[in-house]
């Protein structure tokens, strides 16, 4: 193994994982020079490790090289040789058998003689430590040091698994134990707590990753290592998922009295924060902020907060009733439909939609522009009116059907069907926690997710995403809708990523069906006709 800075120091081991929480925030698509030039700015600062992003193989939509760093791609980077290299897998991508486990670490993982990387730390919820473990043991045998960073950590939860765990063969596999606070929710004083309990329940390394949802991930990290927390992350300028996490550069001046007294050691860094990531920080705007706060008194997921902050059809007022508890609703969960509910699902599709007359509703920006002339195109000619993840109810009069498919939008867009007694059409089928029903149309219409493979028919739908605009074409082409007229759907050029998906899209349904049925009334970048709304009225 290479040798590592810090290795007998007594300085808490920083362990830097920006380019892994960090691809969060740009589908882990980091330029190559900028990863270059980042980790040899490291270089002067003790940092202990580096974790280089996820290792997966996740397929259905386009990720940088960091979603998958594989040793091919880690090979073209300009390594430092002071580092412990990290990947991190999933637990959740693990199949639920011991010989597909096995399967699995030996299609992603060479033995460690031939990688540069020297540790993989696997993230899992509490109830997936034991399949964790028996990918742990495989991962051991191919010479890798092991950690697990345990997700949503909280008090209640972790007393019952340390009663529960093997801590015997934790103790033999795992280097550290990583304590993370996905949802952001912890106090210093609780995580302090964490730490001790963990830390002589298990008597070995614990390791800290905070989420900064309550502006408090900086001092969490420090509660954590005044009781004995030994490994702590954290990430250029807080880079991370939702929030973000402890920015390194700050802890680096907290834990390390060498750097604090010569601040010249982060000049490099510094450097490199004002070329790339402060720009970045700009533009992607992580960083908490109040929705975020309340996310964490909710125990809402900072994941969906991001992907809800970051699209423009939600207002602040949606954010806030989304993240608001009702007293005395129950819980809602999405679930997979059984074969009855998708067999009512194509009938009531067949019934409604086949050779229909067809408005499609999104962007509330633009429909509130364009309100008064939809709804006289209404009432002139009569369609059914679907709206995509609710767009258009506080500005169109009426609305038949609510659509959503992108699985983090699901649940508030069937809230707001709820609310307004619309039908609502997904792939998912929505229950409350005790598996009762909402007293609302459900229409359950599978689709599928794949890289490669395409398929629009009668019975089948397999995109190469979760679009909730390219579900729904492909249902009413499927049903054959006799005209599809859209409203709002402008293309996304504004996002580079979901723009080429939309034209790949299109490409593939027009060797399909002729698409000539397709208007667009307002604006779009998409390639379908248009016709202005006002040459119709």
């Amino acid at each position: 193994m290479n040798s590592v800075v810090g290795v007998n120091s007594k300085v808490p081991k920083v362990f830097d994982c920006t380019l892994r929480d960090g691809g969060y925030y740009n589908n882990w698509d980091f330029p190559l020079e900028v990863v270059n030039s980042y980790l040899a700015s490291l270089r002067e600062l003790e940092i202990y490790g580096v974790e280089l992003g996820f290792r997966s193989n996740l397929k259905g939509s386009h990720r940088g090289p960091f979603a998958y760093t594989t040793d091919a791609t880690i090979e073209t980077l300009n390594l430092p040789e002071n580092y412990l290299y990290a990947v991190m897998i999933n637990a959740s991508e693990l199949p639920e058998n011991t010989q597909g486990i096995s399967q699995f670490v030996n299609q992603l993982f060479a033995d460690s003689q031939k990688s540069r990387v020297q540790l993989v730390r696997i993230a899992a919820h509490y109830f997936e430590v034991p399949k964790s473990l028996i990918a742990m043991e495989a991962l051991k045998s191919k010479g890798y040091l092991i950690a697990i960073n345990l997700m949503g950590i909280n008090l209640g939860d972790s007393e019952k698994l340390l009663e529960s765990l093997d801590l015997k063969a934790l103790k033999q596999i795992c280097e550290v134990l990583y304590l993370a606070d996905s949802n952001g929710r912890l106090i210093p004083e609780e995580y302090s707590k964490l730490v001790d309990m963990f830390g002589s329940g298990l008597q070995i390394p614990v390791g800290v990753h905070t989420h900064d949802n309550k502006g408090l991930a900086m001092a969490n990290s420090l509660a954590a290592v005044s009781k004995g927390a030994t490994w702590v992350d954290a990430t250029v300028t807080g880079m991370g998922r939702g929030p973000g996490n402890t920015k390194l550069e700050n802890l680096i001046l907290e834990l390390n009295s060498t750097i604090s007294a010569n601040p010249r050691k982060m000049g490099k860094l510094l450097n490199v924060i004002e070329g790339y990531f402060g720009p970045e920080q700009r533009r992607l705007n992580w960083g908490t902020n109040s929705f975020y706060h309340i996310a964490a008194h909710q125990n809402v997921h900072p994941l969906r907060v991001q992907e809800l902050l970051g699209n423009s059809e939600v207002t602040p007022e949606q954010l806030l009733e989304f993240l608001s508890p009702e007293q005395g609703i129950k819980t809602l969960r999405i679930k997979e439909p059984s074969l009855t509910e998708q067999k009512e699902g194509l009938i009531w599709l067949d019934s409604q939609l086949k050779k229909q007359r067809i408005l499609v509703l999104a962007n509330n920006t633009v429909l509130k522009k364009y309100g008064n002339a939809i709804n006289q195109f209404i009432s002139k000619f009569d369609p059914l009116v679907i709206s995509i993840n609710g767009s258009g109810l506080d500005s169109i009069r009426k609305i038949d059907l609510i659509v959503a498919s992108f699985e983090t939008r699901v649940l508030d867009s069937f809230n707001l069907a709820q609310k307004n007694k619309i039908p609502f059409l997904s792939p998912f089928k929505i229950a409350y926690e005790d598996d009762t029903s909402p007293e609302i149309q459900q229409i359950c219409y599978p689709l599928e997710i794949s890289e490669t493979d395409f398929e629009v028919s009668d019975s089948r739908i397999v995109l190469n995403s979760d679009e909730a605009i390219t579900y729904l074409l492909s249902i009413l082409m499927s049903r054959k809708s006799r005209q599809i007229w859209l409203a709002g759907v402008n293309g996304n050029s504004n996002n580079l990523l979901t723009h080429a998906k939309l034209l790949s899209y299109f490409s593939k349904l027009s060797k399909i069906y002729n698409l000539e049925n397709i208007v667009s009334l307002t604006p779009t970048t998409l390639p379908l006709r248009e016709e202005s709304i006002f040459e119709l009225m």
